[in-house]
Formats: structure tokens, sequence, C-alpha cells
């Protein structure tokens, strides 16, 4: 009887471990700490994704890829026309998401990681403008 009950738990915490779905769109994000990073990601129902960001000194990168929602992180694989950032992974956790959060004036926060910065994640507020 034990088991039976172990096995039940089991099976229903891989239910709610079931992937967050990513409503296809164009979001802005500010960073929360200085408001100065300004990222763009544009969701596709193909699971293509663009990816930009624009940095206080000048830096602009744009990047095209393919994303995969794996329970609650959004992983985004990109290639973008910049020397030494040929490719990148973009990482959102999107625990925090919710249809109203992502549609609240400021935005849902979120950690961002970017492998090529390090893993450590950046928190910034991610709104659905499209």
């Amino acid at each position: 009887m034990k088991a039976l009950a172990l096995a039940l738990l089991f099976v229903s915490s891989l239910s709610f471990a079931a992937d967050h779905i990513v409503e296809a769109g164009t979001y802005k994000a500010v960073d929360v700490e200085s408001g100065m990073l300004e990222a763009s990601l544009v969701v596709r129902a193909d699971k293509t994704a663009s990816f930009g960001l624009s940095t206080p000194d000048g830096i602009n990168l744009a990047c095209e890829g393919t994303y995969t929602v794996m329970g609650e992180i959004f992983i985004a694989d990109m290639k973008c026309p910049m020397e030494g950032l040929e490719q990148i992974q973009v990482k959102i956790d999107i625990t925090t998401v919710t249809p109203e959060s992502i549609r609240s004036e400021k935005g849902a926060i979120v950690g961002v990681t970017l492998e090529v910065v390090g893993p450590d994640a950046f928190q910034f507020y991610l709104k659905l403008v499209e």
C-alpha cells in the first residue's frame, strides 16, 4: 500500500512539472537594477525566436535562433552576426510569468542568464508588448 501511495505521489509530481506554455508575441525587457539595459524577444509559434540587446555603451546585439521550454526555463539558442558572439544561449526563468504579470505596467520579474556573461542571472522586467 505504501508503494502504491509513493507511486501515485511521483506520478502527480510529474504532472506539475509540465512545461510552461510561452505565448507567441513580442516582448520587451528592461533590467531591474539600472533600467539601462533593454532587450527584445520575439517568440514565434514555430519555435523560432529573435533576441536583441542594447546597452548604454552602444552594444546592439541582434540574434536569431530556436527555443524550447524545459519546466520553468525558456532556453533560446541564438546565432548572432557579431564577432566573438556568433552563438549565444539565453535562459529565462519564467516561474513568475503569468498572462497577467507580463501584461502589467512593469511586467513580470524574470531571471535572465546569458552564457557568454556567466552563470549569474540578471533580473529583468519582462512585458508582452504585442
